[in-house]
């Protein structure tokens, strides 16, 4: 890790924000490894029952996530993440007596409603706390916090099931939201925020004139991002190769645990395979960003796409029985899994942002995410019902192939209309 990342942890707020975040990303992963488990192995659900699980968390996120940032601009953002985490808190130890499938989804969209105010709260403090050159390492940070959390998390989530049971681990997790409460209410946000409140009466009277054209401002942006996405050939490729990739991850992630269940693998295993993903996450955005400056980024993305496809189908045939169930195999197989997706979302990213103007950006990346959260929905009830048709094996080695038609049709789609060396250095990035 380098200087430049490490610098705004000098901070003494920025850390304490940090840290919070670091706690409260581990007890959620911590949180999630344990709710699969209830729900696979003590109550024996179906593949229909996760993927309603799955959709519960990203709901909230789909039709409360476009308000939230309205409501967090007009509140102090330290009083919005510190009741956001104390509701979080309690609302993950109903989990203790959580009777079924219906009342763990139920918590789960209340959780996400106050996850999706915490959110945009984090990112505007972050934004308070430090000076401009200083944002992309902060935002690294989270980043990493994030990703490490998908390997400190699930594996002491599995190393807890070993000795006890998923309720504990809710507890455990409902404590990590009120001691990041905790460290949140030493950071001094209030004085950072004053020269938000300062606005005189003739400002305000103009922001309520200027309410009234909203709806004409949103409709007329909206429309000139549509069309600008329409007219670059790089977006538009883009935009639906990554709405493709987001259907096949959704349509076989909440059928894994249920395939790791028939291959007999153990409860505990569950935790070590997110922990491995999570890893080989790491890993691929680390190579990424030093082939990135060395090859075409689309080249990456496609090859990447190969690879993968060729992994879900080998995930497919473990289904089948025709790959053991040794669990080295399938903590490699899960590695490279994670690792792929990895350079598939960083170079995806990097691209959208150099294909896309600065005064676009918010317009282009909503309407990508738009189509990534409809597949988010979709998906995973479709994979559901599709694996009482032709099996959780057939589902993910039906994911490979679609996974290997966007491959081949990508690039086709290139080789067309000649877009090669489309992709930054890192000094350009």
């Amino acid at each position: 890790m380098n200087h430049s990342i490490v610098t705004p942890l000098k901070n003494r707020n920025f850390r304490h924000l940090f840290i919070s975040q670091v706690i409260s990303d581990i007890g959620t992963w911590f949180d999630m490894t344990a709710i699969i488990v209830l729900l696979a192995y003590h109550w024996n659900l179906g593949a229909v029952s996760i993927a309603i699980y799955t959709v519960s968390i990203g709901l909230p996120w789909v039709i409360f996530g476009p308000f939230a940032g309205v409501f967090v601009d007009k509140l102090p953002k330290k009083t919005v993440m510190i009741l956001s985490d104390v509701f979080r808190g309690i609302l993950v130890l109903f989990l203790l007596i959580a009777p079924n499938l219906y009342f763990v989804v139920l918590i789960m969209v209340c959780k996400g409603l106050f996850s999706a105010l915490f959110e945009p709260a984090k990112q505007t403090s972050i934004k308070l706390l430090l000076s401009d050159d200083q944002l992309l390492s902060a935002n690294s940070l989270s980043q990493l916090s994030f990703q490490g959390s998908r390997i400190i998390g699930p594996a002491l989530g599995s190393l807890l099931l070993v000795f006890s049971t998923p309720q504990t681990a809710f507890v455990i997790d409902g404590i990590s939201f009120f001691i990041s409460a905790l460290i949140l209410f030493m950071i001094p946000l209030g004085k950072y925020e004053k020269h938000l409140s300062t606005t005189n009466v003739s400002e305000m009277d103009q922001k309520k004139k200027k309410l009234k054209t909203k709806v004409k401002d949103f409709s007329r942006d909206f429309k000139e991002g549509i069309q600008y996405i329409l007219s670059n050939k790089i977006l538009i490729i883009l935009i639906l190769y990554i709405t493709g990739v987001n259907f096949v991850i959704f349509l076989f992630e909440s059928l894994a645990v249920l395939l790791a269940k028939e291959m007999e693998f153990s409860e505990e295993s569950i935790g070590l395979f997110m922990s491995v993903s999570g890893l080989g996450a790491v890993a691929g955005a680390i190579m990424t960003s030093r082939l990135g400056s060395k090859m075409n980024q689309f080249s990456l993305m496609i090859y990447s796409s190969l690879f993968l496809s060729v992994i879900l189908s080998l995930v497919g045939l473990g289904g089948f029985g025709i790959l053991p169930p040794n669990l080295i195999l399938w903590l490699i197989v899960w590695f490279l899994m994670g690792l792929f997706l990895a350079v598939i979302s960083v170079c995806y990213g990097t691209l959208l942002q150099v294909n896309t103007p600065t005064d676009l950006m918010g317009r282009v990346s909503s309407t990508a995410s738009a189509f990534g959260t409809t597949a988010l929905v979709v998906a995973p009830l479709l994979g559901s019902f599709l694996a009482q048709w032709i099996q959780i094996g057939g589902v993910f080695i039906l994911s490979g192939l679609i996974m290997l038609a966007i491959c081949l049709t990508s690039f086709i789609y290139l080789q067309q209309n000649n877009v090669h060396d489309v992709s930054p250095n890192v000094e350009q990035v």
